[in-house]
């Protein structure tokens, strides 16, 4: 028993040792690494470095951005080093026998130069021309710029916040993409995907609102259109043509005695797809044409106004929509009146008397100001009120009509009084279509007194101010225009 326990004893102190928390061995033990300083770059790589060692050794760092693996045949030290998002650093790797440090190795890692532009990828019209991208986000000005195929160049870059690149024209019949690399020494920082659309031509209607039947005939008969039908509307007639075009099939206008009032551009097939939309949509960007919003209908039989997109030429006054129609998808071109010239209107609102007035304040009035009684023209009286009509010819006053309620009326007194002007342009002016649409000025005015837009009923266009209420029109008298205008007073 005796030998077999000095045995052991003999054995655990042979193997202690061994080891490097060994007291005896810990200050006889040398480590030499092959390396103390290394500098390595902002990327995560994996290191490492040849020890030289006659004896057992661990090792720690105090940086959590260096990982360490365990070296078990004491000859290599092996560790992986993470990216570096953030600033130039250091790092320390100790190498140690029981607690005392015998060499270390230090780690410099560069910091992570980075150039961000806004977008990874962008889309351009098929025009040769200029774009640019902003840099959100950088750490270093030294960078260049490469292009993937040579229909993109750069210019001068002089502010280096901005990468500025030209394309040339897409003639090639297609859409095509190439990429713009940011290179910071031989590093690339970032890519950004550019797609030039190809340059296509679709056919357009004829929109020269206002025009006869005859000029849209010659129109296309020009341009080898055929005339698939023509339809008489009972207000109007239809045009129907059929056309050659990659994605439009016939063309149908809408034309009564006022000329040219409405177009339509009909699919191909049906329905179009996104991509063919905004191919289309591009095309009219590039025709002049410009991208706005209008309260709208899906479809031609659709029922509810929503929000949609809509193209807009000014100079021409052309709406352009699309209508989702099943088995129908088309481009509607309508008329969009843009005021040609400056207008005057009145210097205030046309309200002459207070809500309520009575018969003999208005008589009272209208003796003053030069109007003259029109018993046979006054709209006649009923039971609930009484309707005066006086004949001005003064200052464009042709006539002014006067509603009063009775007293069996809910509206006692004065509730409506209805102006005639002899000069419309006071508060319209004439669209190419034929009809009438409110002057700038004159919107101005109600917008100043307080009364906003409610809507268009029975060709009035109305206006309301709390529950008060003008309403305009333009009438045709004896192929003379004039403006009804009728101030409502409700309580």
């Amino acid at each position: 028993m005796k030998k077999i326990t000095l045995l052991l004893l003999a054995l655990s102190l042979s193997f202690c040792s061994k080891k490097d928390d060994d007291t005896k061995n810990a200050n006889s033990t040398t480590v030499t690494p092959e390396a103390t300083i290394l500098n390595v770059p902002a990327q995560q790589g994996n290191y490492s470095v040849n020890v030289t060692a006659d004896g057992a050794y661990t090792e720690q760092t105090d940086a959590a951005w260096i990982k360490l693996s365990p070296d078990t045949d004491y000859k290599t030290l092996k560790f992986e080093v993470l990216t570096n998002e953030g600033g130039d650093r250091h790092g320390t790797i100790n190498l140690m026998v029981q607690n005392s440090v015998k060499a270390k190795i230090d780690v410099y890692q560069k910091a992570r130069l980075f150039v961000t532009p806004e977008t990874t990828a962008v889309e351009v019209g098929a025009q040769a021309a200029e774009h640019t991208i902003n840099i959100t986000d950088k750490n270093v000005n030294d960078y260049t710029l490469k292009a993937s195929h040579d229909w993109i160049t750069f210019p001068i870059q002089p502010n280096k916040n901005k990468i500025v690149f030209q394309v040339k024209e897409n003639t090639s019949g297609a859409d095509r993409t190439a990429t713009i690399t940011v290179l910071v020494g031989d590093k690339t920082a970032g890519e950004i995907a550019v797609t030039q659309r190809v340059n296509v031509s679709y056919i357009l209607p004829f929109v020269e609102f206002g025009k006869v039947i005859d000029d849209i005939k010659n129109f296309e008969k020009t341009r080898k259109s055929t005339l698939k039908s023509e339809k008489d509307l009972g207000s109007g007639s239809q045009l129907v043509y059929t056309v050659t075009d990659k994605l439009f099939s016939e063309i149908q206008y809408v034309v009564n005695l006022r000329g040219l009032q409405k177009a339509g551009l009909f699919a191909k097939e049906n329905p179009l797809t996104e991509a063919q939309k905004k191919n289309f949509e591009d095309f009219l960007v590039q025709e002049g044409f410009e991208k706005i919003t209008i309260k709208g209908y899906k479809t031609t039989l659709d029922m509810t106004l929503t929000d949609k997109d809509a193209f807009v030429h000014r100079e021409k006054q052309v709406l352009v929509q699309f209508m989702a129609d099943a088995k129908a998808n088309h481009y509607a071109f309508s008329y969009y009146p843009v005021q040609q010239k400056n207008f005057t209107t009145f210097a205030q609102l046309p309200a002459l008397l207070k809500k309520g007035a009575t018969k003999d304040e208005i008589a009272t009035y209208e003796q003053a100001n030069g109007g003259t009684y029109d018993a046979a023209n006054s709209p006649q009286s009923n039971e609930k009120r009484d309707a005066y009509t006086y004949n001005v010819n003064k200052n464009n006053v042709l006539s002014r009509t006067y509603f009063v309620g009775k007293s069996t009326n809910t509206l006692v007194g004065l509730y409506q009084t209805t102006f005639r002007f002899n000069t419309a342009s006071l508060a319209f002016f004439a669209g190419l279509d034929g009809e009438y649409y409110p002057t700038k000025e004159f919107l101005a005015l109600l917008k100043n007194e307080g009364y906003v837009y409610s809507g268009i009923s029975k060709g009035y266009y109305i206006f309301k101010k709390g529950k008060d209420i003008i309403s305009a029109k333009v009438l045709i008298e004896n192929q003379e225009t004039v403006l009804d205008f009728r101030v409502y007073y409700v309580k």
